[in-house]
């Protein structure tokens, strides 16, 4: 831990050094928290940016805070190191779903950040490192902010049932996502790092669901019919991959026994649940 906190004192990029200390800060706390799924030779890096289009407008920065922020923590470590990937790596995905072995092809410079870190991780590994880097599709939980897809929708579905909205605005409804709860999500990354081989996992639900069928469940559980309640505005809208990202977590199934615990509708229903209730209070 010192080899490691002296390499975050030395990162010369301010940016850099706050992505490692959070990440320090996150595995250090979730280790002393939760002794039986985290220990002190375990370090989690979680920390990047996590807004894919903030990733155009400061391409730099976004490479600084993933890829150094990364190799510096892997160049530290202790014992064991998870560092979270992304689907952004496989970009214009030539089939879906993806594997670990899919072919990389970032379209935006998160992904290419994200797969350069990727790289290097296979890095550390041939070097001896027990690294293991966890190709994470979309994980949600009532933490996110409100400016991903399904925390507009739950807060905005949870509006529109105690009267303080009408409707619902978002971009494409065909849009297709693989979403997981972020609890079976870090479930998975304590079984990978654990594992006694290091190696590469995609963590996805493996099931795409669109905008649409989101919006559906939403909409059901709070008991709403989304008739004349939902429009599209274009702002909000990223385009809609040919091929789209859709995980097979086949092999963290068999190799590590991993299997989500919650469903699609169980994990929308939560998120909504949890901002009607916070709503109800404000």
């Amino acid at each position: 831990m010192a080899a490691l906190a002296a390499a975050v004192r030395d990162l010369d990029a301010r940016s850099a050094r706050l992505a490692c200390v959070l990440a320090l800060a996150l595995g250090l706390v979730y280790a002393a928290l939760n002794p039986p799924f985290a220990a002190s030779d375990e370090l989690y890096h979680l920390a990047a940016p996590t807004y894919v289009p903030d990733s155009f407008e400061h391409p730099d920065r976004t490479r600084r805070e993933i890829v150094d922020a990364t190799e510096t923590l892997l160049a530290a470590a202790p014992a064991r190191i998870f560092v979270a990937s992304s689907a952004e790596i496989f970009g214009e995905a030539e089939a879906s779903p993806q594997r670990e072995s899919s072919a990389k092809r970032p379209r935006n410079p998160y992904g290419e950040a994200k797969l350069a870190a990727f790289e290097a991780v296979a890095a550390a590994r041939s070097r001896g490192v027990h690294a293991v880097a966890g190709i994470l599709y979309n994980h949600e939980s009532t933490r996110r902010p409100e400016r991903f897809v399904p925390r507009r929708v739950s807060v905005g579905v949870a509006k529109i049932k105690l009267g303080l909205e009408d409707g619902l605005t978002l971009g494409d409804l065909h849009a297709v996502r693989d979403w997981s709860a972020a609890t079976d999500v870090m479930r998975g990354a304590t079984l990978a790092l654990r594992h006694d081989d290091p190696d590469d996992y995609v963590i996805s639900s493996g099931v795409g669901h669109t905008v649409r069928d989101l919006v559906d469940v939403a909409f059901a559980h709070a008991g709403i019919d989304p008739e004349g309640r939902v429009s599209v505005d274009p702002e909000f809208t990223r385009g809609v991959e040919a091929v789209p990202l859709i995980g097979d977590p086949s092999k963290a199934r068999s190799v590590l026994g991993w299997e989500p615990q919650l469903t699609f509708e169980e994990l929308v229903a939560q998120m909504v649940d949890f901002d009607i209730a916070r709503l109800s209070r404000a």
